[in-house]
């Protein structure tokens, strides 16, 4: 008796479990409305937005003219400002609810076609050059993503399709195994039973939900770098992601049900709730450990197989060969404290993800002022005096120089010297070099595929860059 109701049980928890997962697939994933706003809510991850921004922009430039490449990044930028808008999200709305009826058709393709994107990206990119307009497509309706009639992942998500309709039988299978498991055990016994099976419901089907969503992209073909990746994951949390939750609930709740169920048996009831405490800890835990890894996991690089700064035709040629999106005097950014004559709007880290890849640094020995907390040009480290400054900047900022920091090239400076990026003076903005020598290894670190190009106006001897360099882990780069 013991066994067949032990038997019961486990028959009676798959049956919940596949009957809880077709509930949710028939209310969430057959309802094109539902379905549409769960896929188009993934667009707040940062990955989803970049993965859409890249598949518009490569329509947009593959097959045209060759000289878009060199503009690539900034076109991505502008598209990225598109995507992230609510008006595409009206418009990827209308895509997705189309590619649905597709799904539940059976059609042997099944495209995510944003049918006005292309034109909202022609804007976007005609904001930042209107001459690169003239070369591109003015009606692209690009394809974002496709499910192919070979493709398992359409295959395996028509199949469940086609059975959700049954949930209810599976659920009222599963009601009737576990009364049946509960009668033969008997009396409380009975009830524990059932609320194991209960529990153990939950837990499979979180357990499934976390890991199709970590195994998901590695059998998805054609995906590109770590980006797509994410997005892939944070597409799946945000289809699965209730159903995750509620399942783990599940589990927590048969749990606890499985402890009330002991009652007056003291001895048994104590082992009994801190056996179900540490149960449902590990339940709690395995689970949230399974979604942090899965969706916030640091995705691995990209690698040259996606292209060399966007572009596979760029991997062969010299770097003369090459147009690289560059700012001058790239440290000295509005957005930073204590720029007073800054050249750009953002500081290089800002810059790497817009797309610069080429920045012009100048280097410059100067010494931390600890009273006013500004830094002070070391002229004399230099071998400058303040004649040939004065004939290097404008006679405003050499006076805003002396009014902030004391007389220009007087005085005597107290501290040891230290490599900043500054513009002709510290006085007028600093940053210190390590500090944004790291921010290009960390991007080099993460983005094998780019190529950057550093041009370095020289103040200071090339052996103290060359250290810096060093410090900063560039060598190997």
């Amino acid at each position: 008796m013991r066994k067949t109701a032990i038997a019961l049980c486990a028959v009676g928890a798959l049956l919940l479990a596949c009957g809880g997962v077709l509930a949710y697939v028939r209310a969430e994933i057959v309802s094109s409305g539902d379905f549409s706003d769960r896929l188009v809510s993934s667009l707040d991850h940062k990955s989803v937005r970049t993965a859409a921004s890249r598949q518009i922009v490569d329509r947009l430039v593959t097959g045209r003219s060759a000289d878009l490449l060199a503009i690539k990044p900034l076109l991505t930028g502008a598209v990225n400002s598109i995507v992230a808008s609510q008006s595409f999200r009206r418009t990827a709305l209308l895509a997705v609810e189309a590619a649905h009826r597709a799904l539940i058709r059976g059609d042997r393709s099944v495209p995510i076609r944003i049918a006005q994107g292309g034109e909202q990206a022609v804007d976007a990119v005609r904001s930042v050059s209107p001459a690169a307009v003239e070369r591109l497509s003015q009606h692209v309706d690009p394809v974002v993503a496709r499910l192919r009639s070979g493709d398992p992942q359409l295959s395996a998500a028509r199949h469940v399709i086609d059975v959700s309709d049954l949930w209810w039988v599976a659920l009222v299978c599963a009601a009737l195994a576990l009364a049946a498991a509960a009668r033969l055990a008997g009396g409380r016994r009975g009830l524990a039973y059932v609320a194991a099976a209960v529990a153990a419901a939950g837990a499979l089907v979180a357990v499934l939900v976390t890991a199709g969503g970590a195994r998901l992209p590695s059998r998805l073909s054609g995906l590109g770098g770590g980006d797509e990746r994410s997005a892939v994951r944070a597409v799946w949390s945000s289809l699965f992601g209730d159903l995750r939750v509620a399942a783990v609930l599940l589990a927590a709740g048969g749990l606890v049900a499985w402890i009330l169920a002991f009652g007056r048996r003291r001895a048994r009831q104590r082992a009994a709730r801190a056996a179900a405490a540490g149960a449902i800890v590990v339940v709690v835990a395995a689970s949230t450990a399974a979604v942090g890894l899965s969706l916030a996991a640091p995705s691995p690089p990209r690698t040259l197989a996606s292209g060399c700064n966007g572009s596979p035709l760029l991997c062969d040629r010299r770097l003369n060969d090459v147009v690289f999106p560059a700012t001058h005097n790239s440290f000295a950014a509005a957005a930073e404290p204590g720029w007073l004559f800054a050249n750009q709007r953002y500081p290089i880290a800002r810059q790497l993800d817009d797309g610069i890849r080429g920045f012009l640094l100048d280097i410059h020995f100067g010494v931390l002022d600890n009273a006013n907390g500004r830094v002070r040009t070391d002229l004399r480290a230099e071998g400058m005096d303040r004649n040939k400054v004065a004939k290097l900047l404008s006679p405003e900022a050499l006076r805003t120089a002396d009014r902030l920091a004391g007389r220009i090239g007087t005085g005597k400076l107290s501290g040891k010297p230290s490599l900043y990026l500054c513009h002709t003076l510290c006085e007028l903005g600093a940053e210190p070099l390590d500090q944004e020598l790291k921010v290009i290894g960390r991007f080099l670190g993460r983005h094998p595929d780019q190529v950057l190009m550093v041009i370095v106006e020289d103040y200071v001897p090339p052996g103290a860059i060359d250290a810096a360099f060093d410090g900063a882990g560039l060598l190997p780069y």
